[in-house]
């Protein structure tokens, strides 16, 4: 695994971050015993976090002044296999979900639990602070964060190239 940060003045724009870590990930993914490379705003059990407050639509929050939160995992397609993380339900991210489609999400199974405990929330739609709606496609497996303190966090995972970040984290199996 690795970290880096873009330089702001660099990286401004949105799309020359998407270049940079498409562009990253297939000189990675050409190394030598490389299998799969995959990039984030946040990988697990690195002591960084990014928390988001999540609204349900058409469900108002018991108590606006303290919304729930959840991880926010802005993710390339490949991260859930390259590290391991079993989709449960629904599909993943994949080469269709661009700047320009429909904004969609992942989210952990703990999240699928605490927000729409039993039912189905694949097609259902969440915001995450000022993001757009987004439309639940997948359930993912739980992730422990930390093996004392943050085991089976709730977790919403976006594509990468939806909403991408100067902040990145690399992970290459």
């Amino acid at each position: 695994t690795m970290r880096a940060v873009l330089p702001e003045a660099k990286y401004l724009e949105p799309e020359s971050r998407r270049r940079f870590a498409s562009d990253l990930s297939a000189r990675l993914a050409a190394l030598p015993g490389v299998q799969s490379v995959a990039i984030s705003n946040v990988l697990p059990s690195t002591g960084s976090n990014s928390g988001r407050a999540i609204e349900l639509e058409g469900v108002p929050n018991p108590d606006p002044a303290n919304p729930p939160k959840v991880d926010n995992r802005l993710v390339t397609e490949s991260y859930l296999s390259t590290l391991g993380i079993p989709l449960l339900q629904g599909r993943g991210f994949s080469a269709a979900d661009t700047a320009d489609s429909l904004p969609v999400a992942i989210i952990s199974r703990s999240t699928a639990e605490k927000c729409f405990p039993g039912a189905d929330p694949i097609g259902r739609r969440i915001k995450l602070g000022t993001s757009p709606l987004l439309t639940i496609v997948g359930i993912s497996g739980d992730v422990i964060h930390d093996w004392f303190s943050r085991r089976d966090a709730p977790t919403v995972y976006r594509p990468y190239v939806q909403a991408p970040t100067g902040y990145i984290a690399i992970a290459v199996r």
